[in-house]
């Protein structure tokens, strides 16, 4: 999963076979800016705005007990 991710060969069936795998469901997060911590932690919200938008990344708190995709 991470190579297809890396090399941009990660698209939405991929996203919707690891969910099922893994029996977790896929929410979507809408975020009203870098402050908003109303649903994630200010640490996971602060590297998803990192990145450029519409690319998909693997954020994680620090003690790796959280992570999305």
């Amino acid at each position: 999963m991470v190579a297809k991710i890396n090399k941009k060969n990660f698209i939405k069936s991929d996203f919707e076979k690891l969910s099922k795998n893994e029996n977790v469901p896929i929410k979507k997060i809408t975020f009203e800016n870098q402050n908003d911590n109303k649903i994630l932690k200010k640490e996971l919200v602060s590297q998803i705005y990192a990145f450029p938008e519409k690319k998909i990344i693997v954020v994680s708190n620090i003690d790796s007990s959280e992570n999305l995709l």
